[in-house]
């Protein structure tokens, strides 16, 4: 079938699925409402802290590792609070290493929270996903890890913001870290327009 152009509605009939050459169409030319990966950040604990932390203020890192790499903008933390660089669709998540160095059983809660009015005095936390994992420790220090995740759905840069938190049953358990391997890291994932 001859390609046909129709001059009055811009349109092309005729064109078979697959019949453009590669390079024809980029991102200049794609529809509005086609959702481009923008955003990629994520961070490393970088100071080890012992029992609860709500939130999760120690010493964190963005990736730097050879190898790792990030897209756009970075996330901004301050004091355990995190800003997301645009709005959007976020997928949010947490990955925590921990030890334990003595023979008692213990359990590890990790916990994503968010705020959608961070400028308030007092702002609003609500724990939005949560992930426990129960450890039966048959030896010394004993290690686990935890997976926690969630979709943030930020309107506003500057009213939702997340952080995150952890809860222990021992106050001597460990939340490990490290400046060179992602111990402990926080990912941060733009999908698409809010």
């Amino acid at each position: 079938m001859a390609l046909i152009l129709n001059g009055s509605t811009n349109t092309i009939a005729g064109l078979a699925v697959g019949g453009l050459p590669d390079g024809t169409v980029d991102t200049d030319t794609l529809a509005s409402s086609v959702n481009i990966i923008k955003y990629v950040d994520q961070w490393r604990l970088t100071t080890e802290f012992s029992g609860d932390a709500d939130p999760i203020t120690t010493s964190v890192q963005r990736i730097q590792s050879t190898g790792q790499g990030t897209i756009g903008a970075q996330m901004s933390p301050s004091s355990g609070i995190w800003t997301f660089p645009a709005t959007g669709i976020w997928q949010v998540s947490m990955h925590s290493e921990h030890s334990h160095s003595s023979l008692d059983d213990y359990a590890v809660e990790g916990y994503i929270k968010v705020t959608t009015n961070a400028s308030a005095g007092s702002p609003s936390w609500a724990d939005v996903a949560v992930s426990k994992i129960n450890n039966v420790n048959d030896s010394t220090n004993s290690a686990t890890h935890n997976d926690v995740y969630t979709l943030i759905d930020v309107t506003d840069t500057a009213e939702v913001k997340v952080a995150f938190r952890i809860n222990t049953t021992h106050a001597s358990t460990q939340t490990k870290s490290s400046d060179a391997t992602n111990r402990t890291s926080f990912t941060f994932i733009r999908l698409g327009a809010t």
